[in-house]
């Protein structure tokens, strides 16, 4: 399975100075369980935006940035331009803060999960492909089915297992032909942290 390295701010200051921000009233926080590093979001639209509800997706979203405790230019970016969406994200940091899964809804009922691997020296991976596109190609494979076939499909975090290396996720999909048989509910899933499948 790929991985890609998330690069420093540095990096993606062209971006951000391409689109000037204007912040909607408030942000978003997650703190890892230690302090390690805190996950900020914010809403950014550009100056040339009327308003909020004058964005499209490739224009407005929302961002994130883990920043290191203690390290002043510590700054890592989680979600930007093109990759960021019109809702904020739901973050959940592993009992060690090595892992990241961010929970970005996509549409009505409907997520993707991104799982982020932080390494001692601050580094940041994130997986190439989303965990939620494994979990459903492994459950549709063998009933011959797609993503096509289903609407209001969620994958979500059950649980953390560190120490055996895995994160507990659960599944649900509505069919598109209202096949009772075909409904998926809270179905169980298990992703290896270390063998990546």
């Amino acid at each position: 399975m790929g991985r890609i390295l998330v690069r420093p701010m540095r990096a993606a200051l062209f971006v951000l100075a391409i689109y000037a921000t204007t912040v909607r009233a408030g942000e978003f926080d997650a703190k890892s369980p230690h302090g390690r590093f805190t996950i900020t979001q914010r809403w950014v639209r550009p100056d040339y935006i009327a308003s909020n509800t004058d964005c499209t997706k490739s224009d407005c979203g929302w961002e994130a940035v883990l920043e290191f405790a203690g390290k002043p230019k510590g700054r890592v970016s989680l979600a930007a331009h093109p990759e960021w969406y019109s809702w904020p994200a739901d973050y959940r940091i592993s009992p060690d803060e090595q892992w990241i899964i961010r929970d970005q809804k996509t549409g009505s009922g409907e997520n993707a999960l991104f799982l982020y691997h932080v390494e001692a020296d601050g580094q940041v991976w994130r997986l190439s492909q989303s965990l939620d596109d494994l979990v459903w190609s492994a459950m549709l494979a063998p009933l011959h089915l797609t993503r096509a076939d289903y609407y209001h499909m969620e994958v979500v975090l059950v649980s953390w297992d560190v120490s055996a290396g895995k994160v507990h996720l659960k599944a649900r999909a509505t069919p598109e032909e209202k096949d009772e048989k075909k409904i998926i509910s809270e179905r169980a899933a298990t992703y290896d942290l270390r063998k990546h499948v």
